[in-house]
């Protein structure tokens, strides 16, 4: 399993292209920043669950340098 992430874990949508291999649909831009829940992992990809109705997936790496960018400015680096 990919560290840092995993199924139930509470994440926020984002805006990405589609150069990941994953397609960004227009839908998607209104589940930037909302809350959705992780339920499924896997290797370059994942899937976000909104309300329990919409699904959407996202690209790991992508989710994983956002986090990485929002640590650094955290520690301010």
């Amino acid at each position: 399993m990919n560290e840092g992430i995993k199924i139930g874990q509470m994440v926020k949508g984002f805006r990405f292209d589609n150069s990941s291999g994953v397609h960004y649909a227009e839908d998607m831009e209104k589940m930037v920043g909302k809350t959705g829940t992780i339920t499924a992992i896997y290797e370059y990809c994942f899937t976000i669950t909104f309300g329990g109705f919409n699904s959407w997936t996202y690209p790991l790496s992508e989710y994983l340098a956002i986090q990485r960018e929002e640590k650094l400015k955290e520690l301010g680096i």
